[in-house]
């Protein structure tokens, strides 16, 4: 696929707090993998995720993250 994604993240105000920008063919849920993390060490304070359906899967596996 040509193109890229852009992985949003944001507060619930809707402020941008991070992105990461994929190649189109990195799914959701891949790019959740390494955002993720980076956002537990980058926002400590961080205390409750939510997603849309396309991040659904891993995000179950990476609830070992302590938030």
């Amino acid at each position: 696929m040509n193109g890229s994604k852009r992985h949003l993240l944001t507060d619930t105000l809707g402020l941008l707090l991070d992105v990461q920008v994929t190649p189109a063919s990195t799914t959701d849920r891949d790019a959740a993998r390494t955002l993720l993390p980076a956002a537990k060490k980058d926002f400590r304070r961080l205390a409750r995720v939510w997603a849309g359906g396309g991040y659904t899967g891993h995000l179950t596996a990476l609830s070992h993250i302590r938030w």
